[in-house]
C-alpha cells in the first residue's frame, strides 16, 4: 500500500488512455477516508495484512459497466476449494518494461503451497495470505498491487464470482509464485469496518469491486 492516500477512484474503466470526459461509462468518485488495516506491516519484501478499505463520498450507482463483486464472510468458506482464480491489474506486462498497461489486464492463477512462495520470494506466507502463480508462465507484476483476485465459488448451491484476494507482492522477475492477501481471512475486520463506516466502501487501495 502506498504512503499517499488516493483522492478519487474511477469505476467502469478499462482503458486509462480514455479520459473521463470522453468515456461515458467511467464514473469518478471522491475518497473521503482510507481505512488501512491496523496491523499492516511492511519491511521489504514482507507485507502483512496488506489490505485497506476506501470510503467514498457517495453511494456507487451500479449499471451495466459498474457492478459489485461478492465477498463471502461465512466462516465455512475455504479458499482451497477454488481450483482457478483470476487477478486483475494495470501493471507492466513484462519485468523489463517500465510503462504500465493502459488497458486492464487479467491473468489466470492456481493456488500453490507456501513452500513455492518461500522458494520464489524467500518469504513464508501467513494465514492472512496465499501463494499462487500462473500455470502458463508470467505473473502479476509491478503496478498490479492492490488489484482484485477473484474466482467462481459454490456457495449455498450456486456458483458465485467472488473476490478472494488482493495482489500483494512477488518476485522481481514477475514469472514465479507470488503472495496475495487472503480476503476471507480478514472477514471479521471487514465486517467491523462496514458496521462502523457504512456501505460506501471499496476493498483495496486500487481495487474497484465494492463489498456486496
Amino acid at each position: 500500500m502506498g504512503k499517499r492516500n488516493p483522492e478519487f477512484v474511477r469505476l467502469g474503466e478499462k482503458d486509462r488512455s480514455c479520459i473521463t470526459s470522453n468515456c461515458s461509462v467511467v464514473k469518478e468518485y471522491s475518497v473521503d477516508l482510507a481505512i488501512k488495516h491496523p496491523d499492516y506491516f511492511f519491511q521489504f519484501p514482507v507485507h502483512k495484512n496488506d489490505v485497506a478499505i476506501l470510503k467514498l463520498n457517495v453511494d456507487v450507482e451500479y449499471n451495466e459497466f459498474i457492478k459489485p463483486i461478492c465477498i463471502i464472510v461465512d466462516e465455512e468458506v475455504n479458499l482451497a476449494d477454488i481450483n482457478q482464480i483470476q487477478a486483475f491489474g494495470w501493471g507492466i506486462t513484462q519485468a523489463h518494461k517500465k510503462k504500465a498497461s493502459d488497458t486492464l489486464k487479467t491473468i489466470n492463477l492456481q493456488l500453490q503451497s507456501p513452500l513455492e512462495c518461500l522458494r520464489s520470494v524467500q518469504v513464508n506466507s501467513t494465514d492472512e495470505q496465499f501463494c499462487a502463480r500462473s500455470p502458463t508462465g508470467g505473473d502479476t507484476c509491478y503496478g498490479d498491487s492492490g488489484g482484485p483476485v477473484a474466482g467462481n465459488y459454490m456457495y449455498e448451491g450456486q456458483s458465485r464470482y467472488v473476490q478472494m484476494g488482493i495482489v500483494s507482492f512477488g518476485s522481481l522477475s514477475c514469472n514465479k509464485s507470488a503472495i496475495y492477501t487472503n480476503v476471507t481471512s480478514h472477514r471479521n475486520w471487514i465486517l467491523t469496518v462496514l458496521q462502523t463506516h457504512g456501505r460506501q466502501l471499496l476493498l483495496g487501495l486500487e481495487t474497484f469491486p465494492g463489498v456486496n
